[in-house]
């Protein structure tokens, strides 16, 4: 029990992780797209 525990949390800490990837991904892609605009 206390194994896949652990291996969910480890999961829910990869996700928040890779959301903040995503996040931060994005705002760089809409930095760049403006200052290729600009």
């Amino acid at each position: 029990m206390k194994i896949s525990n652990d291996f969910e949390k480890i999961a829910v800490q990869n996700k928040r992780k890779n959301q903040l990837k995503t996040v931060i991904i994005s705002a760089f892609m809409v930095l760049l797209s403006i200052l290729i605009v600009f």
